[in-house]
């Protein structure tokens, strides 16, 4: 926690910064001590703002810790520790009464895209957030708040770029905790290895549930809980991958590629492979057909 304090030391008398992003909204952040002779307590329904267009905060501390308090539960922020909040909402928080001082540094988010797609993550709404020093979306946050308190050297451009880098990572963090990327990829695997194992019968959640030793419906909530996707949508994915595979690599028709993906009928498929990639069949193969070397440069013959 050291290095990253260190770091933003030279900001510490700075005081909070405020940026215009985009001419949309604002950014807002700085580094603060609190100690438990100054007054810091902030209640989330009573700090104004507009519930039709919320702001996200991000805090984390550094040295000493604090208290977050929301749907009924009390949280300890120590250093490594975080929490985010959406305001307005229901939530408070404060120092630690029995910790004499308390080190953070604090995002303010109000740009309504970015707030938009934080926000699409239930971990990052009112929720404590548990971050090594290292990770990258405390980098990026470093750098960001670094990028903020330029003054009048701060370029805007430069300022939302890192905005945006660090809203990913929030992101990216948000989507890993959810889906543990090992469990999700051994479900995936499998449901990938099942698939291609009995391609030309179309294979269902049903089929996987099977496989897997579970019924249907437990089956189902746990693929969707541990990959995002239901199986029977990715199972799909797949078949649908294989038939982008032979419309790019072979002379078959359309219908005979169909009865080789589990698809019943040609038009079948091509109705779900321009939902999955945006255009029909004969048009991906003609695009792609299009970019290929002439063959005689893919044997690699003299010229």
């Amino acid at each position: 926690m050291n290095s990253v304090l260190a770091e933003l030391t030279p900001i510490r008398r700075s005081g909070p910064r405020h940026a215009s992003i985009g001419g949309r909204g604002y950014l807002s952040g700085a580094l603060e001590t609190v100690t438990i002779g100054r007054p810091y307590h902030w209640d989330g329904l009573r700090r104004g703002g507009d519930p039709n267009h919320p702001s996200w905060l991000f805090q984390y501390s550094l040295e000493g810790r604090g208290i977050f308090q929301s749907d009924q539960k009390e949280s300890r922020i120590e250093p490594g520790q975080a929490f985010c909040a959406t305001i307005p909402s229901s939530h408070r928080y404060h120092g630690d009464p029995t910790c004499p001082r308390w080190t953070f540094f604090w995002l303010m988010i109000n740009e309504p895209y970015v707030t938009r797609r934080l926000l699409g993550h239930p971990n990052l709404h009112n929720a404590p957030l548990k971050l090594d020093p290292g990770s990258p979306l405390i980098r990026s946050a470093v750098v960001l708040l670094l990028q903020l308190v330029q003054g009048k050297s701060l370029d805007i451009y430069q300022l939302e770029e890192h905005l945006f880098r660090w809203m990913l990572e929030c992101q990216r963090w948000a989507d890993q905790q959810r889906y543990p990327i090992a469990p999700k990829a051994r479900l995936l695997d499998f449901a990938r290895h099942q698939t291609l194992s009995h391609l030309e019968t179309k294979t269902t959640g049903g089929d996987l549930a099977r496989a897997f030793g579970l019924d249907r419906s437990s089956f189902s909530h746990h693929f969707r809980k541990t990959t995002g996707h239901t199986p029977a949508a990715y199972a799909r994915s797949i078949r649908l991958e294989e038939a982008a595979h032979l419309l790019r690599n072979s002379s078959r028709s359309v219908k005979e590629i169909a009865a080789l993906t589990g698809f019943t009928s040609s038009n079948q498929l091509c109705k779900s492979f321009r939902r999955h990639f945006k255009m029909s069949p004969g048009s991906y193969r003609t695009i792609y057909q299009a970019r290929k070397p002439p063959r005689w440069l893919q044997r690699g013959d003299d010229i």
